[in-house]
């Protein structure tokens, strides 16, 4: 039986601990998912000043004011205050708004974890493939050079003719162009690796050769709802509904009265006068109302699109859904298909295995030549070259299907909404 569907450390079933330790640092030091929860941050300071806009307001202020006719002048002592009532559900609706607008920054939170686990993995991989590849060609260069050699004793053997050395000849030129190519990709893949970590340079440690990570058995043949959604676009997608719900219940009360209750307090005193005693107090308290008459047609247009809007999220919402199952399904496909590629890679290296006892003994024999030898050894190359890419686009695959279904580490108890 395969092991369950690790979701939250899915990468450690490679088995690699410098693999791991790449994850871990990633998590710390990438400067795209610090911008992610930095916008988290905001987003969650901008609902809390949402919320307080529904809660008694007190402001006070000190002025002098002289009267028209410039007699007298007053010092002037003002206590205002405001209660916003949020009548008709535009406190709920404020407060739903901003809820969405927290869930869409903790879904960008979420992605950005997803794309950097998944592409420090997939440069990892493609790091060890790239090594393990220059290992192999720098074999099998040493191979052709020796059958250069035992070609041009052939030839002068007359075993061979002339034209016979032209594509070893060819082989060379192409093996050293394939390991420049394979270098280059080794270059890219840890240059990638310290851009993900915030890095300029690479950790010359990472150019260490080291074996390719293998990828675990993995096998679902059914993908539960709950899987699914941990992707963090179906979060975003729910997120965006919310927040079209809160944009369409502030719409639709606007299309009712807008309460508040105030009350001010004017305490003056008469600058002109020497008298202590000479104040004046204006208490006032009362409502204010705000009724749309002249604008209700216009209010009730942008009511009228606002629904609109969370309509218009909803279909969203299940678009994404069809967009997610649609992406697993052809992720799970791809990757059956290459874990038969790998099979039957690894079905040739088996069998060149067992020809190559049989191609000892056969010269131990003499009944084999060393040039026969070197011919077989670089088939055997070659099948081996095979076997490292078909790994690596298995593993390749386990990535893309990880990050389909939204593989990553779950927000801190600090970022839930």
């Amino acid at each position: 039986m395969p092991p369950p569907v690790d979701l939250q450390g899915w990468w450690k079933s490679f088995n690699d601990p410098v693999l791991d330790d790449l994850v871990r640092a990633a998590m710390d030091q990438n400067l795209g998912l610090a911008q992610a929860q930095s916008r988290l941050r905001q987003a969650r300071l901008l609902a809390h000043e949402s919320r307080v806009a529904y809660l008694p307001n007190v402001m006070a202020g000190a002025h002098s004011v002289d009267n028209p006719s410039g007699e007298k002048s007053y010092f002037q002592l003002t206590l205002n205050a405001v209660w916003d009532l949020g009548l008709f559900g535009m406190k709920d609706a404020a407060k739903l708004r901003s809820q969405g607008e927290i869930q869409r920054a903790l879904a960008d939170v979420q992605a950005a974890r997803v794309n950097v686990v998944a592409e420090i993995v997939r440069n990892y991989i493609e790091l060890r493939a790239a090594q393990a590849q220059i290992a192999s060609t720098t074999t099998l260069s040493a191979v052709d050079d020796e059958l250069a050699n035992l070609t041009e004793v052939r030839i002068d053997a007359h075993l061979m003719a002339r034209i016979g050395k032209e594509p070893v000849l060819k082989r060379q030129q192409q093996n050293k162009l394939a390991l420049a190519g394979q270098k280059l990709a080794e270059l890219r893949a840890a240059q990638a690796i310290a851009v993900l970590l915030g890095k300029t340079e690479p950790d010359p440690a990472w150019f260490q050769a080291a074996s390719q990570p293998l990828a675990p058995d993995f096998k679902l043949t059914q993908l539960p709802a709950d899987l699914l959604r941990t992707r963090p676009e179906i979060w975003r997608a729910e997120a965006d509904v919310n927040a079209a719900a809160g944009e369409a219940g502030i719409a639709r009360a606007h299309l009712y009265p807008h309460v508040a209750l105030g009350t001010s307090y004017l305490l003056a005193y008469d600058l002109s006068t020497r008298q202590r005693s000479h104040f004046d107090f204006f208490p006032l308290i009362g409502p204010a109302i705000d009724i749309p008459v002249f604008d209700f047609g216009g209010r009730k247009a942008s009511s009228d699109a606002a629904n609109e809007a969370l309509q218009a999220s909803v279909l969203a919402y299940r678009q994404a859904l069809v967009e997610t199952v649609g992406q697993t399904e052809v992720a799970l496909a791809t990757l059956n298909y290459q874990c038969t590629v790998l099979n039957q890679a690894e079905d040739d290296v088996g069998a060149f295995k067992d020809q190559a006892q049989r191609q000892a003994a056969l010269i131990k024999l003499g009944v084999s030549s060393p040039y026969e030898r070197a011919l077989f050894q670089r088939e055997q190359l070659q099948a081996d070259a095979t076997l490292i890419d078909a790994r690596a686009a298995q593993a390749m695959a386990i990535v893309t299907l990880y990050k389909a279904i939204g593989g990553a580490p779950l927000p801190e108890a600090k970022e839930a909404p």
